[in-house]
Order: structure tokens, then sequence, then C-alpha cells
């Protein structure tokens, strides 16, 4: 199950979640008594996978309206900067620019309607500058200036052959530009 899930975040599928476990299980906290230099690469926490799977790229419905929460908690978070939650998209800005807040790998595609998005790690830390449209600002050479502006992108084989890991590092999800295209509840369906 989780392997499903984390190629269906990686290729950014649609998928349906029904969740059929306490989420408070799925955020307990797992531990590894092993010695640190006994442990593979391959390792991990798999509930830890589960519960970044569930949760990274999904909408919550078990209440009956979905609910993007990614979305609900920018606008908390930053509400008194005049951001709120709704209108064309996730969210929409104190100067009236809606923006979608997206869940899924680092790099999000731009969305057919050509609004703006923020990824969801931007939005939790206080920044809402759409993905793409804020060149860096640092004191570097102009090849590490180049580097650090350009947008990564590819297959996650090519971004796993680039960093000699597993694609999965990776780890981000995009739903906004997946919402943006289709509709909550349109997709696969994974019990869990």
């Amino acid at each position: 199950m989780v392997e499903t899930l984390h190629r269906a975040w990686l290729a950014r599928r649609r998928v349906v979640v029904e969740l059929a476990a306490d989420p408070g299980a799925l955020r307990e906290a797992e531990r590894c008594e092993q010695p640190v230099y006994e442990i593979q690469p391959s390792f991990e926490f798999s509930r830890e996978r589960l519960q970044f799977l569930v949760w990274a790229n999904n909408y919550d419905a078990r209440g009956g309206e979905p609910i993007w929460w990614h979305g609900r908690k920018a606008a908390r978070r930053l509400g008194s900067d005049g951001v709120t939650q709704g209108g064309e998209a996730d969210v929409t800005l104190a100067d009236g620019t809606p923006l979608f807040v997206d869940g899924g790998p680092a790099d999000p595609p731009p969305v057919a309607s050509g609004l703006g998005v923020v990824h969801r790690w931007s939005a939790d830390a206080g920044r809402l500058d759409p993905v793409g449209q804020r060149p860096p600002a640092a004191e570097l050479a102009p090849d590490q200036l180049a580097a650090v502006g350009h947008r990564s992108g590819g297959s996650a084989g090519h971004r796993a052959g680039r960093f000699g890991q597993d694609a999965g590092a990776d780890r981000t999800v995009a739903p906004c530009a997946r919402r943006a295209l289709c509709p909550p509840g349109d997709g696969e369906r994974a019990g869990l």
C-alpha cells in the first residue's frame, strides 16, 4: 500500500484514500533501537511514510465536505496579513491574488488556469511567493545563482540518478495542480 501511494504521489496521479485506521495511530512516534552504523540506506519508518502519503496531497473528506488542509492552514497562519481561504483558488492574498497551495513534489507544474501555485512547505514557512516567480537573491557567483534559480524537473528517475538515491527523498506532493485539473473524488481508490 505504501509503495502504491508513493508512486501515485511522485507521478501526481489522483487517488482516493479511504482511511480505515485511527489517524492518531499514524502519528505515533516510531523508534529504531539498532546502532546507526547498522542501518541500511533503505531503512524507513513505514508508519511515518504512510502518514506523510495519506495527508501530503489529499483532501480530508471524513466529515463529508472535502477540506484542503494546506489551504486552510495557510489562511490561518497568514490571516493577519490579509490572506483568506477560498476564492478562485485555495487562498486569496490581501491584494486579491488567488493562489493554489500545492502538497505534491517540490516543483509543481503550472496549472491550466495560469493561477499561481505555492508549495505547502513555503506556505508553512510563511512565504506565499508563487513557484517560479521569485528569482533567487543571494551573493553568489553567476553560475551558482543560475543553479539555485534553475527549476528542477524531469522524472523521478532523473532526480534519483542525479542525487544517487531513491527519488522519494524529494519529499513533496502536488495537490493543487492536480486539484485544479480534477475535482475531489475523481481518481483511484486506495483503502487503508
